[in-house]
């Protein structure tokens, strides 16, 4: 059974949420790659997983400051996790 098998039989609710756990450095990388990339169509077979990467942005817009935004702290954050 592949996992695209098991998803349509799983009904998705609220209680099936899964929670992440990053390291600031980890979401400002990872936030600077989804304003970078999540815009490109071709990186999306259909909308649905489109709207998976905007709701993720979205949620790391209301966790980071401004300031995470900035070339600077892109560098540093990157430099930390080699």
């Amino acid at each position: 059974e592949t996992l695209h098998q098991t998803r349509k039989k799983t009904k998705m609710t609220k209680s099936n949420s899964v929670h992440l756990s990053l390291t600031r450095e980890e979401a400002v990388i990872l936030a600077d790659w989804l304003y970078r990339n999540s815009r490109k169509e071709e990186l999306f077979s259909d909308i649905a997983e489109q709207t998976v990467f905007w709701n993720i942005e979205c949620i790391l817009e209301k966790v980071l400051e401004p300031a995470d935004y900035s070339e600077e702290t892109l560098r540093q954050a990157k430099e930390s996790l080699h």
